[in-house]
């Protein structure tokens, strides 16, 4: 009897004893050396800190709950049609609210088409953001479209501008305009004068973000040496020319009116080209600036057959003037003219 009751507690016995052998087990755990725990590297975080705006209007909508809903979704586009449909969802147009005396602003949203009315002997000035520069600019018909860039202020209140005016009524144009921040994409249409726009300029979603998240701090404290900005054009006039080879043979007076602040101090050409230069405090003042006519071959003056724009603080003219004047102003309001004329 006591043999059959050893027997039976003995597998019981051996079974506790393996249940304190594998509490008592440590595995490779080293108990006596402990690591601090690091943060996870955020170098490969990206924090957003602006609005990026929806590129189109109306992209977001509902999903249709209902048959009649879903049979009044227009069917899907393709081909010529679909891009004829996405440049007039994309185009947009002035708005009697936009606009600020004569200024209209445009809420600025990649890929949309902005359009800009014109008129023949009328000047559409449109202005970029502080700090934006200008890289590159092409328009569609560059023949009967006058387009010119310049720039007002100077240092950190550097700002440019691109001038646009149509040779003639009835006209359509495309055009392209890249910077240092932005593409813009402007349709030009040339229309009667009283209803040419005067001055363009958009405004940005991101602008009131930038402000408070201290984006431009920088640039505010800069003096205007130490602007990061853009630098102003060369102080000399921005033109890289050989003056020794130039036709300083040139006479200019008053034939109309007072005196101007722009009166010309130099004048001269080179073969195929004319260069008007101005006083430098009156081109960065964003003074009103002349505009040139040339004498044709007919005797007629006008504007017609020439490109010219302004380039630090020269007129260059894209012809060789013989005869020319330069106006501001109308026969209602008062006209300055001075007279050119080759020796």
């Amino acid at each position: 009897m006591k043999l059959n009751k050893i027997s039976r507690l003995l597998p019981l016995t051996a079974i506790a004893m393996a249940g304190c052998a594998t509490n008592s087990y440590q595995g490779d755990i080293d108990s006596g050396k402990f690591v601090q725990a690091k943060p996870a590297d955020a170098a490969g975080t990206k924090v957003v800190r602006e609005y990026i705006p929806v590129p189109m209007p109306g992209q977001l909508r509902p999903v249709p709950n209902s048959k009649a809903e879903k049979a009044a979704q227009k069917p899907v586009l393709t081909k010529e049609a679909a891009v004829a449909e996405a440049n007039k969802d994309a185009q947009q147009f002035p708005d009697q609210s936009d606009f600020f005396n004569a200024m209209m602003t445009y809420s600025y949203m990649p890929g949309a088409m902005y359009t800009i009315y014109t008129a023949p002997l009328n000047i559409t000035d449109v202005v970029f953001e502080l700090g934006e520069k200008i890289i590159s600019q092409a328009a569609g018909d560059t023949l009967r479209w006058q387009i010119a860039s310049t720039y007002s202020g100077e240092g950190k209140d550097l700002r440019w501008h691109i001038l646009i005016k149509p040779q003639k009524s009835d006209l359509t144009n495309s055009m392209i305009i890249t910077t240092n921040k932005r593409t813009y994409h402007l349709i030009l249409k040339s229309v009667d004068q009283d209803q040419a726009m005067v001055s363009v300029k958009w405004q940005y979603p991101s602008a009131m973000v930038q402000g408070f998240n201290g984006g431009n701090l920088g640039d505010m404290n800069a003096s205007d040496g130490d602007s990061k900005l853009l630098p102003p054009p060369q102080q000399d006039g921005g033109l890289d020319l050989s003056l020794s080879n130039m036709n300083f043979n040139y006479n200019w007076s008053m034939l109309k009116g007072d005196t101007p602040k722009w009166y010309p101090e130099q004048i001269f050409s080179s073969g195929h080209q004319t260069f008007i230069k101005f006083p430098h405090e009156v081109v960065v003042s964003n003074a009103t600036m002349p505009v040139p006519f040339v004498q044709s071959n007919d005797g007629e003056y006008g504007t017609a057959n020439f490109n010219w724009r302004m380039k630090g603080d020269y007129m260059v003219i894209d012809t060789v003037i013989k005869n020319a004047y330069l106006k501001v102003g109308t026969k209602q309001s008062g006209e300055t003219v001075v007279e050119i004329s080759q020796k």
